[in-house]
């Protein structure tokens, strides 16, 4: 036995060399995995950063597209000649306007903005003719439809990355190329800028138009055209439903239907709220709060309006009410938002609804009545809701919003919005003589306002293609 203890004995003390060779090679196969772990953690930090760099450069081109566009809206450079719309009138020598800025985080941003785009000057400013992937056209011949253009091209770049972006704005000058203006509702019907829905018998008098799906069902019926943007998809028609003179699309120079956005102004402060103030309330009852600008009203209740603006946060009608207006009067009600900083609104309000048998009655053939909705939909809801054999005469304008009628209302008038829907034998009615004179310009309704917007954007190569010309590469 003490002869095997001692042969174990010394056959453990000649594998102790063996252990620290194994030891080794253990370290060194953890050295080699952590090299690699650390390298591919640089190698995704960097990844990660370069990302991060190329999303700052992208916001930074998109914050030049827009300050470009505020820039030709509020200047209005529609004279001849370069029309800089620059900080600092800085024009290059085809006659494009050029700004910059440096922003807080490393990032900055510059333009170039065309002038004026005419017949003559278009395809020696654009590669091909093109704006945005979007050849420009004119028509000399149809003043109605003469497109006033501008294309900017705008790149941001943030530490070391370069991205650029390039957009068309666009204009109709209304019916003289001298007196340059759009008006308000471009169509003799309605526009759903996302789509319009008809259904169960609904009837509308007039055009539909939407950048979207047009959908009608149920005996539904349009009278007049469904006049749709470039790319939108065909009318979804079925069940008797019809269309009464077809379907016509925009043409890409003409781009989609873009909608003019809500000015609130100062009507937040300065308005006509309250009763004996603004309107007065005949009959009925009628709940106005002046800390929240929210008015409900029900009851059979009575009220009429006389001319001047009017801004609420939140207007219910229910129960056979009325609203009258001042014979000669004309009236702006907007219906202000929460999403508006300094709004003063409360959460869960900017919303209009009417319903059990309301009415307005207005002349909406002189926009006697002028309903404007600054914000969208609230929690999954309409912004505009009308219901149960309700009636407007009025001209609705809701950008951002949807528009409901159901179950037989009635509107005459004008309707933009987001979205549009009636359903439930509901019908809409294009005043005959048309509506004229109302333009963008929300603070003077009757003047004339040019109001560019964007109808067209691209994502451009991170560097001009000819290095003449900064619009390439588009």
């Amino acid at each position: 036995m003490t002869s095997r203890l001692r042969i174990c004995r010394r056959l453990h003390t000649e594998q102790d060399g063996v252990a620290i060779v194994v030891a080794i090679g253990a370290l060194g196969v953890l050295l080699i995995l952590s090299t690699v772990a650390f390298s591919a953690s640089s190698q995704l930090s960097d990844t990660s950063k370069v990302d991060r760099s190329a999303r700052s450069a992208f916001q930074a081109a998109e914050a030049g597209l827009d300050v470009a566009t505020y820039r030709i809206n509020n200047l209005l450079p529609l004279g001849g000649g370069a029309g800089c719309v620059a900080g600092v009138e800085d024009a290059t020598a085809d006659g494009s306007c050029v700004a910059g800025e440096q922003l807080a985080d490393g990032a900055s941003w510059s333009y170039e903005v065309t002038p004026d785009l005419d017949e003559e000057n278009y395809d020696e400013l654009l590669p091909g003719g093109r704006c945005a992937g979007f050849p420009i056209q004119f028509d000399a011949d149809d003043l109605d439809l003469t497109l006033r253009s501008r294309c900017i091209t705008a790149t941001g770049t943030a530490h070391g990355q370069t991205r650029r972006v390039q957009a068309r704005l666009a204009l109709f000058t209304g019916t003289s190329s001298e007196t340059p203006g759009t008006t308000l509702f471009p169509v003799g019907g309605i526009i759903g800028l996302d789509g319009v829905t008809l259904s169960n018998a609904a009837q509308v008098s007039g055009s539909v138009a939407s950048n979207g799906q047009v959908e009608l069902s149920n005996a539904a019926r349009v009278t007049g055209a469904a006049i749709l943007g470039p790319g939108a998809p065909a009318p979804d028609v079925g069940n008797a439903a019809t269309i009464g003179q077809g379907t016509v699309y925009r043409s890409p120079a003409e781009g989609p239907w873009v909608l003019a956005p809500v000015d609130i102004g100062n009507t937040a402060t300065v308005n006509r709220n309250g009763n004996g103030i603004g309107w007065t309330v005949e009959s009925g009852t009628a709940t106005y709060s002046s800390a929240y600008r929210e008015l409900e009203i029900k009851n059979a209740a009575r009220l009429n309006f006389s001319g001047g603006d009017y801004n609420l946060c939140r207007l219910e009608a229910k129960n056979a009410t009325r609203f009258t207006v001042t014979p000669g009067a004309k009236v702006r009600l907007f219906i202000d938002s929460p999403t508006r900083p300094g709004s003063g609104c409360r959460p869960g309000t900017g919303t209009f609804v009417a319903k059990n048998a309301f009415d307005l009655e207005a002349d909406e053939k002189s926009a006697q009545f002028q309903i404007y909705i600054y914000g969208g939909d609230v929690d999954g809801n309409p912004a505009f809701e009308v219901k149960n054999s309700s009636g407007f005469h009025a001209l609705l304008h809701a950008p951002l919003a949807s528009v409901e009628f159901k179950n037989a209302a009635s509107f005459w008038g004008a309707i933009n919005a987001k979205r549009v829907e009636f359903g439930n034998a509901s019908s809409f009615h294009w005043p005959a003589e048309g509506i004229s004179g109302l333009t963008p310009d929300t603070d003077t309704p009757q003047n004339t306002l040019t109001l560019f917007q964007r109808s067209a954007w691209r994502e451009c190569r991170s560097a001009p293609s000819d290095p003449e010309n900064p619009h390439s590469g588009c």
